[in-house]
């Protein structure tokens, strides 16, 4: 597995990702709005995908190889809206990872990432392929957003399912994030569905801290 920065080619690939995980988080595949986050997050430098070793290779010098195990997903079109799930022998997606039941993508996970206030950095967005569970994907996905983009001191603040949520128990998401050292915050606004949510909230202290 390879993580690299997104780029316009893997448009299509974050369609299929969303496309497994729209019963969760409303429709997605169809969404303009969904689109323009996308390619705006690519156009930014601030995506990441995780790609099969032999579609690593691109226009840019920044692969990062990485193996783990999870699969998580969110919704990010201009909220922080994630859900993940994880099977992890050693941690958990979006696992962070979120299960899905796959349809034509290549990526094995896509994250969008957001660092626009300053010291508080958003998951906005974090999926990881069914046929990619309990590899780590999502672990990785996110270990590599710490590493490109955050310096403490510093908070990292993603939303995913509130704990009575159908989603929070089948995808493992909340999990997922505590493994990683997030902890539970305040409760937000319901996602499109109605569902709850809540937010989660990792301090990341003076210096590099990894998962």
């Amino acid at each position: 597995m390879m993580i690299r920065l997104a780029e316009e080619r893997d448009f299509a690939g974050f369609l299929g990702l969303a496309a497994q995980v729209e019963h969760w988080f409303g429709p997605m595949v169809e969404d303009a709005g969904f689109h323009d986050a996308v390619r705006e997050h690519i156009r930014r430098g601030a995506a990441l995908v995780a790609v099969p070793p032999d579609r690593g290779a691109h226009t840019g010098s920044d692969a990062n190889t990485g193996t783990g195990t999870g699969t998580g997903t969110g919704t990010g079109t201009g909220t922080d809206t994630d859900t993940d799930t994880d099977t992890d022998t050693d941690t958990g997606t979006d696992t962070d990872t979120h299960t899905s039941t796959g349809t034509g993508t290549d990526l094995l996970g896509g994250l969008l990432f957001g660092s626009d206030d300053g010291p508080v950095h958003h998951v906005h967005w974090l999926v990881v392929s069914q046929r990619a569970r309990a590899g780590g994907v999502g672990r990785e996905l996110m270990r590599e957003a710490l590493r490109r983009w955050v310096r403490g001191p510093a908070d990292i603040e993603v939303v995913t399912f509130g704990a009575d949520h159908p989603g929070a128990s089948a995808s493992g998401a909340r999990a997922f994030y505590e493994r990683l050292g997030f902890t539970p915050a305040e409760t937000v606004a319901p996602g499109p569905e109605g569902g709850s949510r809540q937010l989660y909230r990792r301090t990341v202290p003076s210096g590099y801290a990894s998962w």
